[in-house]
């Protein structure tokens, strides 16, 4: 599997923020994990911001597994 980079001027355009701190902010409350570069900068990769949407899928699927009784 490759990861992708993910550079913070990317992430501010899909995630539609233009301060860092907003940004930072929104990582967060999702569950990505993100790094600072040396100068602040955010970057993570194409797996962290996939991270939410697999966890989420696959509590959705634990959730309807049938609960047989024996």
């Amino acid at each position: 599997m490759t990861e992708t980079l993910i550079p913070e001027t990317d992430l501010m355009e899909w995630s539609g923020y233009k301060r860092r701190d907003a940004l930072v902010h929104w990582l967060r409350q999702h569950g990505i994990p993100y790094l600072l570069g040396r100068d602040g900068r955010v970057c993570c990769t194409t797996d962290a911001v996939n991270l939410p949407l697999l966890r989420n899928q696959r509590d959705n699927a634990r959730d309807n597994e049938d609960i047989e009784f024996g």
